[in-house]
């Protein structure tokens, strides 16, 4: 039984306003659609910052925990691991395919270099970023071939000769356009076309 499901058989067999009242809101309604959050989120809103001048979620939920008497050891434990998962997903990095067309300025205008600069760049979804490197490739492949086969070339930025997936800091990929793997390298640089105000 999850940490929610517990929390919410107990608050089943407790009057709401006695809850309310021991976490010192004076109207209930507040900080019913907060709990309710709590029990109706699979990371207990841990991923929101939730304070309301009484508790941090964190602190609400060690509270709520103390007064249905929930063992806090089970309460903090459930808590740390949530927040070290949610933690490890944000500083994951996000893999991406960078199109190279060794692109050489000549005439171009720079703020119109800048504004396709996100057109260079293909994202990966959720679920080929879950998968490990092995069995990406295949994904990578098709993901490459279907692009190639509708354009070959980027607006301002000339005809696209490679592609080149950063799967993580130091693990980078580099396709042809027909999806074979050319090269692998730890390093690669994109040039990137930015404007600044001086």
């Amino acid at each position: 039984m999850s940490l929610q499901n517990l929390i919410q058989n107990k608050l089943n067999n407790i009057e709401f306003s006695d809850i309310a009242k021991q976490l010192g809101y004076s109207s209930p309604n507040k900080i019913l659609s907060r709990i309710n959050a709590i029990v109706n989120s699979p990371v207990l809103t841990l991923d929101q910052s939730g304070y309301d001048f009484h508790y941090s979620t964190p602190e609400l939920i060690n509270k709520l925990c103390d007064i249905l008497n929930i063992p806090p050891l089970l309460c903090n434990r459930v808590i740390n691991d949530i927040e070290t998962a949610l933690k490890a997903k944000q500083d994951k990095f996000v893999s991406y395919i960078f199109m190279e067309t060794n692109f050489k300025r000549k005439s171009q205008p720079i703020f119109m270099l800048a504004a396709l600069q996100s057109k260079r760049y293909l994202p990966i979804n959720n679920t080929t970023q879950a998968l490990p490197l092995n069995k990406q490739l295949d994904r990578i492949t098709a993901t490459i071939k279907a692009h190639h086969a509708q354009r070959t070339a980027l607006p301002m930025w000339g005809n696209i000769n490679q592609y080149v997936y950063f799967y993580d800091e130091q693990t980078i990929v580099v396709f042809s356009v027909s999806g074979e793997v050319i090269d692998t390298v730890t390093e690669y640089f994109t040039p990137q076309a930015t404007l600044s105000l001086k």
